[in-house]
């Protein structure tokens, strides 16, 4: 079992995200408030106003203050940055288009907002991971000194990571399928490949097939990661190429026994299915394509439609019209999940938590048995999750977390994304280098390899199609590599 997956997952997975955005921190500056109190007081002695003169007043006196005590707050940074870092990073010349003389008036624009607008939180991260990391103000100059340094951290935590002074919970962004995840989850739960194998040995090129000509490609998130929320919520869902895909599925699914068997529990459908038998194929069906979430008006809706298919048609083309329905619903699409009215941190569900289990380290859907474990109220025992997390590393589906968390952290995607450009599909050569590295990143997670292997490993794969290059004659005792490929 991976030490990575079992981290990751016990901070990403089981908690609500704790992204850090802009919060409040109230002082009070009594003279003021006093102040203007007097000022109110002694008005209203001398004459006798309306009282919507008197709210004008104190709407007033509330202002004030607000305004006054989040600019004072504001104070040792303004001092900080003035001081320090003004003299490269001020107007149109500012070094790497930074202009933090800008930043500091806009602060003083929103001083009397509890939160700050997005461009301006992204702007105080990016000072914060330069300040933190030693890498500003530059080597010519003097490095801040340990007081200067905590007096930002403490400016910082209070002003862009509180809220009332209290942590609180960020923003949870509705999360959408990507397309590797979406064809995943339609191969699992119809039981099929959507892919073609490919050799290497046999062929120039590894061709496009229907599912890479017809989906578009996705643009990476500023994480550099195409699941990002962030991203993908900008992004319209391509409705049509997935329509294609969904129904290149539905046709492979109806011609394959052992999918027909998995769905129905036969391996040839009579010609009509009674209602009763609809509900027992769409109730468990639902369950897991839904990941959960499926309620009863997705089991009527489902058994509906199925219904007025088959008036006119037999009963597969029943049972595809109503796959089709449920692959087109949003439940499908995004990973969704329940919001509570709370300030305070709270745990997901348990089916929650094995959806995020199961696309973090298969790319796929929950299937049967974490689905269980989960609904059972056992996933989160430390035994249970340590057995579920050692079977999903063993399944075929782990190349995922090689595809989809390597590649992209690293960059080694850029190889087939290049590659692939035009129409004939991956060069042969390319494709063996990357499935070199794919199949190298696929051995340290699942054996739980040290991360310096990266850089000084005395083990690699090599694909028999490229180990010329490379010369034969250095490697000892090389196995039988395999050359073709799902």
């Amino acid at each position: 079992m991976s030490r990575v997956a079992v981290h990751a997952m016990d901070s990403v997975c089981q908690e609500v995200n704790h992204d850090a955005v802009v919060g409040w921190k109230e002082t009070r500056r009594n003279e003021i408030s006093v102040g203007l109190d007097m000022m109110v007081l002694t008005v209203l002695q001398k004459r006798s106003f309306s009282s919507v003169v008197v709210g004008a007043l104190c709407l007033l006196a509330t202002s004030v203050v607000g305004a006054e005590d989040t600019f004072e707050i504001d104070l040792p940074v303004h001092k900080l940055i003035s001081e320090r870092c003004l003299d490269c990073h001020q107007g149109e010349g500012a070094e790497a288009s930074v202009d933090l003389d800008a930043v500091l008036d806009s602060m003083k624009d929103h001083a009397d907002e509890q939160m700050l607008p997005h461009d301006l939180q992204e702007m105080w991260l990016r000072v914060e991971t330069v300040l933190t990391q030693g890498r500003m103000p530059p080597s010519e100059e003097s490095s801040l000194s340990v007081d200067e340094l905590d007096r930002f951290k403490t400016w910082f935590h209070e002003r862009l990571v509180l809220r009332d002074g209290l942590p609180h919970i960020g923003p949870t962004l509705l999360r959408r399928l990507t397309h590797e995840e979406f064809i995943a989850s339609l191969e699992d739960l119809l039981g099929i490949r959507m892919r073609s194998e490919y050799n290497h040995l046999k062929s120039v090129h590894v061709e496009k097939g229907l599912v890479d000509r017809v989906l578009p490609v996705e643009v990476p998130g500023k994480s550099g990661f195409v699941n990002d929320a962030e991203s993908l919520a900008s992004q319209p869902i391509p409705l049509l190429p997935y329509m294609k895909c969904i129904d290149f599925a539905l046709a492979k699914m109806s011609g394959s026994a052992e999918s027909i068997e998995l769905l129905t529990g036969v391996t040839v459908l009579p010609e009509e299915l009674s209602e009763n038998q609809v509900r027992k194929i769409a109730e468990p069906f639902l369950l897991r394509a839904l990941r959960g979430n499926a309620g009863s008006r997705h089991l009527e809706n489902a058994v509906r439609v199925f219904a007025i298919a088959q008036e006119n048609n037999n009963s597969m083309v029943a049972l595809k019209s109503m796959l089709r329905t449920v692959f087109l619903l949003p439940e499908f699409h995004y990973r969704v999940e329940s919001v509570k009215t709370t300030t305070t941190p709270y745990r997901i569900s348990d089916h929650e938590f094995a959806s995020r289990l199961s696309y973090f380290l298969t790319g796929s859907t929950p299937d049967d048995e974490l689905l269980d474990a989960a609904f059972s109220g056992t996933l989160r025992e430390a035994k249970v999750l340590d057995r579920q997390i050692q079977r999903l590393m063993s399944s075929p589906r782990r190349l995922s977390l090689s595809e989809s968390f390597a590649a992209q952290w690293i960059g080694f995607d850029a190889l087939i994304d290049s590659s692939a450009a035009g129409t004939q599909g991956v060069s042969t050569t390319v494709r063996a280098q990357y499935d070199e590295l794919l199949y190298f990143f696929d051995e340290l997670f699942k054996s739980d390899l040290s991360l310096l292997d990266l850089i000084d490993s005395d083990w690699m794969y090599v694909s028999n199609y490229t180990i010329n290059s490379y010369g034969k004659d250095q490697f000892v005792n090389p196995p039988e590599i395999i050359s073709q490929h799902a």
